[in-house]
């Protein structure tokens, strides 16, 4: 039996596309709704992170609806956030999820009228940030100068070319729309590189209508935090010749600029590539090796460019391989 609540929204990505910023500093802070996902650790988020997760000789539909229809107050507001639901698989990293087409079944079977969001980002860009989030992740076992952006491509590629599951696959944003178009009825895409340069408006705006909310269900209104910056292999390079010259500087004169704190220099860095990212949005894929970005442009071109039709936009001026 499917949740009978008439305001739902699910958010199911992109992945490095603002989605912790927007989950930890707006959706997770609201009242008198009901927030699953990240940020939150309640059941209903356990049994959402169900839904993405568990394998299907485990997965029980009806027991899974039953027992979130026990954790939901069908007159509030509800909404389900996960990067991982449009069928996140990165090599590396912990955790695998279900495909796209079955959690979308389930979410379908879950809560048909639904409200769908998801925000796409330049393929070029998406894996720049996943390599170098990694290495900033495990940095305590990748070398930077070993586990470069070519040997993160080979490996994927190696993996596509078997027909594993690589970090590819989920990004084929036209098969991912359209998928969730022929579900749900209202399903709002949007462009990461519209909506870095102005993240305020369009989550106090834009966001805040899409999801139906009222005045009453935000504490404050949303600030960016800056979370979770589009890092890339420059920005972790940056933090290591800060961290050497600073070291150099101990040595000799003690510590003239006093004691750094780590989370602030870290922002600082971060600031400075977010800032460089809203003045030059999608525009970032410089460092690829020639073979690695003919292999992007050509596995996605044919999908971003039925997107690009579909949702009416030059995806060619964001970065889009087109």
């Amino acid at each position: 039996m499917a949740l009978t609540n008439k305001n739902i929204t699910v958010h199911i990505g992109m992945p490095k596309s603002a989605s912790t910023t927007i989950q930890r500093y707006f959706m997770s802070g609201l009242q008198d709704i009901h927030y699953f996902g990240a940020e939150d650790f309640s059941e209903g988020s356990r049994l959402f992170l169900q839904i993405l997760n568990q394998d299907g000789l485990r997965f029980n539909a009806n027991k899974n609806e039953q027992a979130l229809e026990e954790n939901i107050d069908q007159t509030k507001p509800v909404i389900f956030s996960s990067e991982f639901a449009c069928g996140l698989r990165c090599p590396l990293l912990s955790g695998q999820v279900q495909s796209s087409s079955t959690i979308c079944e389930r979410l379908y079977d879950v809560a048909p009228q639904a409200k769908i969001l998801i925000i796409l980002r330049n393929q070029f860009d998406l894996q720049k940030s996943f390599h170098a989030q990694l290495l900033k992740k495990e940095s305590t076992f990748l070398d930077i100068d070993k586990f470069t952006l070519d040997s993160w491509m080979e490996k994927n590629i190696n993996l596509h070319n078997q027909h594993w599951p690589s970090v590819f696959d989920f990004a084929d944003y036209f098969s991912l729309v359209e998928l969730y178009q022929s579900k749900f009825e209202n399903v709002h895409v949007v462009l990461f590189e519209e909506i870095i340069k102005d993240m305020e408006s369009f989550v106090n705006d834009d966001l805040f209508n899409f999801m139906q909310l009222e005045k009453k269900h935000v504490r404050s209104p949303f600030v960016n935090k800056v979370e979770n910056i589009r890092y890339d292999t420059s920005n972790i390079k940056v933090n290591d010749l800060i961290n050497k010259v600073s070291n150099i500087l101990k040595k000799r004169f003690g510590n003239p600029f006093g004691k750094v704190d780590k989370d602030q220099k870290e922002r600082l860095i971060s600031n400075i590539i977010h800032i460089s990212g809203k003045i030059f949005p999608g525009k970032r894929y410089t460092q690829y090796d020639r073979k690695h970005e003919l292999f992007i442009h050509d596995f996605y071109k044919n999908s971003n460019q039925q997107l690009a039709e579909l949702l009416n936009k030059d995806l060619s001026k964001f970065g889009y391989p087109v």
